[in-house]
């Protein structure tokens, strides 16, 4: 049997076998008588050729063990984004990936990795089909609640693209075998959940547009009730919108209508309830939805437009009502009559108008005396003058026509708008001249020695009243000057007009009352500090609670007795 070869063996061997013929082969020149030189160059052959040998055999095994290497790499790496898709999932490893490093020889440790990556499909795999069929579901309600509704990780069984994995802008990515996308779905137990949320959500949504879709049409329905037109039957494939909405949908849609009509008039007759009583069976796609959201607000411009309609001839006719002196009966009767918002309703609305008009004609004289009174009402309440009354011509004009009246119910109109401006300054001047009614009631009641001397009707509480009022005068009236001192000249500034009342102008009014008020404090002051010389009057004044006689005294005046 052949003793095995060794490294060690070898190199023996070799050295023997070259020493033996590097003695021979320089011998052998000499016999052949040829130059040193060659015997040169066949040693630096055969060391070349001997080199190139040993490194030959050399560079065939690295180049298998290389192999071997990118094999188990590869292996390796494909078990690696396995694991990764997998996530919690993972539980099919047979070793550990430290043990799988520790194997030395490259062959094993790849027929290893292939064994675990092979297992590690098998679970991949049924991971796969699993979600494809929950993803599937979800994509099947995409054609009702729309792809948008989602997030795209909810709709995708394929890996992740390189543009989601790294940013193509960079100039500095290293595109090696390792940092490639992963060529496996993300089947881990968060992407199942995170699916599985988005179809709750989407039948969620489902659930949400039928319940909202029964709404829309039991308001459609009442809509149509409201408005007087008749329901849609299921040969109907039109309804009021105009443009015909829907496109070649249009008629399904109306059906979708129908259907629900009849559904919801059994559903009333059993005695049934329910949020999506009569759309069992629809899809509410948002073509439905839009449709329905689209002819439920064409139907409420249309009532919208009849209320307003109705709303204009009833303003018109609360006046000529008034001014016609119709009851009150008549006129509650006529309401009652016509409610709701069909067009026999506006039809009535308007021949009562029309009506009301011709009376009206007929009646040109009551109705010009009328607003002549109204006129007058707003006169006073707006404190105008006899020069600014009469600068109204027509209130003067007896030939009564429709222009008359016109030209009645325009000053009406800017008579009222001027006392809607005016109104927050005109209740505080109407408390100010009440206020100065009451100052002047008590100067004149001052001047009436009666109510000390006890003469005239009795009247125990007249005293405390006036009191009273003093004080209030005191109080109110500087309040109240102040107050319009401030604000009216601001009003007239913003509306470039003297504010006028009773023919003068209220500032006027004002700064005269606070001159005066100023000029009667200056007095007092003045009384106060010059003393009083020592006089006798020749009729001092009777003696009153309020001022008795001196002690010293001992006449005094005795008054006369009432006979």
């Amino acid at each position: 049997m052949a003793t095995p070869v060794t490294p060690e063996s070898l190199v023996a061997s070799l050295h023997e076998h070259l020493s033996h013929h590097t003695t021979l082969l320089p011998r052998l020149h000499e016999q052949l008588g040829l130059p040193s030189s060659q015997l040169r160059l066949e040693l630096e052959e055969l060391q070349t050729t001997l080199k190139q040998v040993v490194d030959g055999q050399l560079d065939r095994r690295k180049k298998e063990v290389a192999d071997w290497a990118v094999k188990c790499e590869t292996a390796e790496r494909e078990c690696e984004d396995l694991r990764r898709a997998l996530g919690g999932n993972n539980r099919a490893s047979l070793v550990s990936a430290d043990e799988v490093n520790h194997i030395q020889v490259l062959p094993q440790r790849h027929e290893c990795l292939v064994l675990q990556r092979d297992k590690l499909h098998q679970v991949y795999q049924v991971k796969f089909d699993q979600l494809s069929t929950l993803i599937n579901r979800v994509n099947q309600l995409t054609r009702t609640v729309g792809v948008d509704f989602f997030s795209p990780e909810a709709l995708s069984t394929s890996p992740p693209s390189y543009d989601q994995i790294f940013d193509p802008s960079s100039s500095t990515m290293d595109v090696s075998e390792s940092t490639k996308p992963p060529a496996y779905v993300d089947v881990s137990p968060e992407r199942f959940h995170r699916v599985e949320k988005e179809l709750a959500k989407g039948k969620a949504e489902l659930g949400k547009r039928l319940v909202q879709l029964s709404q829309s049409l039991e308001l459609i329905v009442w809509f149509y009730t409201e408005l007087g037109m008749p329901l849609p039957t299921p040969d109907v494939t039109e309804g009021p919108m105009t443009g015909g909405y829907g496109g070649n949908d249009s008629a399904t849609y109306f059906q979708i209508l129908a259907r629900f009509v009849a559904r919801w008039e059994e559903a009333e007759a059993e005695g049934l309830e329910g949020d999506t009583i009569g759309v069992e069976g629809v899809d509410p796609t948002c073509g439905v939805m839009e449709w329905a959201e689209s002819l439920q607000t064409e139907l409420a411009e249309i009532k919208s437009h009849r209320e307003a309609q109705i709303q204009g001839f009833y303003d018109q006719l609360e006046v000529l009502w008034k001014r016609l002196d119709v009851t009150d009966e008549e006129v509650d009767a006529f309401i009652d009559e016509n409610r709701g918002s069909t067009e026999e309703v506006v039809a009535a609305y308007q021949a009562e108008l029309d009506r009301m008009l011709a009376l009206r004609k007929e009646r040109m004289s009551t109705f010009i005396i009328g607003a002549r009174k109204e006129i007058e009402s707003l006169w006073d309440d707006l404190l105008f003058g006899e020069e600014e009354r009469g600068e109204f011509m027509p209130y003067q004009d007896d030939e009564f026509s429709e222009e008359l009246l016109a030209r009645h119910e325009e000053e009406i109109a800017r008579l009222k708008e001027e006392r809607r401006i005016k109104a927050p300054i005109l209740a505080s001047i109407n408390k100010y001249f009440d206020v100065r009614n009451d100052e002047k009631k008590l100067l004149e009641s001052a001047q009436d020695q009666s109510r000390l001397t006890g003469r005239g009707p009795r009247d125990p509480g007249r005293l405390l009243r006036e009191e009273k009022m003093r004080k209030r005068v005191a109080k109110e009236k500087p309040r109240l000057e102040k107050e319009l001192l401030e604000s009216i000249p601001s009003w007239e500034e913003s509306r470039g007009r003297p504010f006028i009342v009773n023919g003068m102008r209220i500032m006027d009014i004002l700064m005269e009352s606070v001159e005066a008020q100023a000029e009667k404090d200056t007095r007092k002051k003045s009384s106060k500090t010059i003393p009083a010389r020592a006089t006798t009057p020749s009729n001092p004044p009777p003696p009153t609670a309020h001022h008795p006689p001196p002690a010293s005294r001992k006449h005094a005046a005795t008054p006369m007795q009432t006979q």
